[in-house]
């Protein structure tokens, strides 16, 4: 996985000497990496990671994990929770719709 990570580093790497005249979309390749994980992949993943923990875990694991299996006082827990089931994934489908444009606010 780490040369996986260590290969998709060297284009954004190269823009700024020899590859620099390179274009996709009228963004250099670290603009691009740049506008990708800003706009897509952060709220994307935020997204899943709320569907996951709030729809799919229960809400007991959800607690054992915030809390350390209890080690820690989480007194907001349930509001926390409410928040990121049913707010939160409003909210990142927000971001994520204006960061790439398709809705304006």
């Amino acid at each position: 996985m780490s040369i996986v990570v260590l290969l998709l580093g060297i284009p954004p790497l190269m823009s700024f000497g020899s590859w620099s005249h390179i274009e996709i979309f009228g963004l250099g390749l670290f603009d691009l990496y740049d506008y990708f994980v800003s706009n897509i992949s952060m709220p994307l993943v935020g997204l899943a990671g709320a569907l996951v923990i709030c729809w799919v875990w229960d809400k007991q694991v959800a607690k054992d994990e915030v809390t350390s299996n209890s080690k820690f006082e989480f007194r907001l827990f349930n509001i926390w929770y409410n928040l990121t089931k049913y707010l939160v994934p409003i909210l990142l489908i927000l971001v994520f719709l204006t960061a790439t444009g398709i809705l304006k606010i």
